[in-house]
């Protein structure tokens, strides 16, 4: 298994991205991103695998949930309801916590918070095949709870949080053969808000949607949700597209530079641009806010031995 990057965390004094190991090694990367001549740290994680878990990184804090363990010849395929909290120090040690369990075993699922306090798990497989199953974790109270299903059972999907309150799922993988699911749903998990996932109808552009899985999202602002990347006819493609939540209208805009997939790799801000390292060979792709289009950076990220210089804005190897 490759290595993806899976988070970016940017803040004036510190900049560093972070991404997990392979099945067996059990290990998170961290390269930080303000001194790139320095090999990246390794850090072994006592969690139960690294296989297809996902992750999420708010602050110096890493989240991971969930995963499973391949099959063995004669052997059924396991899954985990585990949640670990890593937490990288000032001195880049980390200090790594169990919390509590999910409700239900996943994989393949994905994650997002909203407001930083609350994650959530949408989706997945397990050993009863794909599930419509969602969750919600309080940081604080350190417990999960079941929230409403999604309106199908499926995997690899895109999920996003919106204007603090409401999360947002496109496309994903769902039965077998794998079909690719064409939805759009959104939830608002407000105390008042809606019970179930409202399926979006688009009132714009429905002509333009192709649906995907290993989509990425991101909310730029209250009218615009930005998609982008993804699978579809079991080929990565390049669309981009703006989704307003307050029209329900979808827009074509742009294209990636390279076709790629975003499966569990997260974005980062900075210096006014949305930054995301492809899933399929390391590609930084940078969304300039400013002018509204789409920049390559660099190939294959994810390898240790390459960095990102700030300084220049260019990538370097260090050795």
């Amino acid at each position: 298994y490759q290595r993806r990057v899976h988070g970016i965390y940017m803040e004036k004094e510190d900049e560093w991205m972070h991404y997990c190991d392979g099945t067996t090694t059990k290990e998170i990367v961290v390269t930080d991103l303000k001194e790139p001549e320095l090999p990246s740290r390794r850090y072994p994680v006592p969690y139960d695998t690294i296989y297809f878990n996902d992750t999420l990184q708010i602050g110096n804090v890493i989240y991971i949930t969930g995963g499973g363990v391949e099959a063995a010849k004669g052997s059924p395929e396991l899954f985990f309801q585990t949640t670990m909290k890593v937490t990288i120090t000032p001195s880049k040690d980390i200090e790594a916590d169990k919390l509590a369990n999910m409700n239900t075993a996943r994989a393949y699922h994905s994650m997002t918070s909203l407001k930083g306090k609350f994650l959530f798990a949408i989706g997945g497989t397990n050993s009863t095949g794909d599930i419509a199953s969602c969750e919600e974790y309080s940081i604080d109270a350190n417990k999960w709870r079941e929230i409403a299903p999604l309106n199908e059972k499926k995997r690899f999907v895109s999920v996003c949080g919106y204007n603090s309150q409401i999360l947002y799922a496109f496309g994903g993988s769902t039965g077998k053969p794998p079909k690719v699911s064409d939805k759009i749903e959104c939830l608002n998990v407000s105390t008042s808000g809606a019970k179930a996932w409202e399926l979006i109808k688009l009132t714009a552009g429905g002509e333009l949607w192709k649906p995907a899985f290993f989509l990425g999202s991101y909310a730029l602002s209250e009218s615009c949700i930005l998609i982008f990347g993804g699978v579809t006819n079991d080929n990565p493609t390049d669309n981009s597209f703006f989704f307003n939540p307050k029209t329900k209208k979808l827009e074509k805009h742009g294209n990636l530079l390279k076709p790629d997939t975003f499966y569990r790799t997260k974005p980062g801000l900075r210096a006014g641009n949305l930054s995301i390292v492809g899933s399929t060979e390391g590609d930084l792709h940078i969304f300039k806010l400013a002018e509204g289009k789409w920049d390559l950076m660099y190939k294959k990220f994810w390898y240790p031995a390459q960095a990102f210089s700030l300084k220049s804005d260019t990538f370097q190897n260090p050795l």
